[in-house]
C-alpha cells in the first residue's frame, strides 16, 4: 500500500545510505558551535591573582557549607522513630484501632477453624 511509485536504482540508493551515515556522526570539533556564556574562571581572569586565591578559597567553603545545610534539609527521616530516648515499660502514646480488629479477626478465625474441624471429624466416625 505505501509502497514507491518509482524504484531506486542500486547506485542511487547507495549513494542515499552513505549520505544518512555521513550525517549521522558527530560533526567535526571546528566545526562545533562554541558557546557564547560566560563562566566564572573566564570572569575571574580579570581580576588579581591573589585576590581571587583568596575568594576561591572562601567561595567554596560557602559552598560546603550551603551543600551541608541543603542536604540536611532533604535528607529523608522516617516518621515512624522517635529520636528521643523513651522508657521501655512506657505504654503507646497512640494505640493503633487496626489491632484491636486483626486480633478480634484472628479470634473469630481460629473459632471458625475450631468449628470447621469438629464438623470433619464428626462426619468421618
Amino acid at each position: 500500500m505505501n509502497k514507491t511509485k518509482r524504484t531506486v536504482s542500486l547506485r542511487l540508493n547507495k549513494k542515499m545510505h552513505k549520505e544518512i551515515k555521513a550525517a549521522q556522526r558527530p560533526l567535526a570539533p571546528d566545526a562545533r558551535q562554541y558557546s557564547d556564556t560566560l563562566t566564572p574562571d573566564l570572569i575571574l581572569k580579570k581580576y588579581p591573582k591573589k585576590t581571587v586565591k583568596a575568594e576561591k578559597g572562601m567561595l567554596k567553603g560557602l559552598e560546603e557549607r550551603f551543600g551541608a545545610i541543603k542536604s540536611k534539609k532533604m535528607k529523608k527521616h522516617s516518621k515512624r522513630t522517635n529520636c528521643a530516648k523513651v522508657d521501655e515499660k512506657s505504654p503507646p502514646a497512640h494505640i493503633h484501632v487496626e489491632g484491636v480488629r486483626w486480633i478480634k479477626n484472628l479470634k473469630n478465625q481460629t473459632s471458625d477453624q475450631r468449628r470447621r474441624t469438629t464438623k470433619q471429624t464428626a462426619k468421618r466416625k
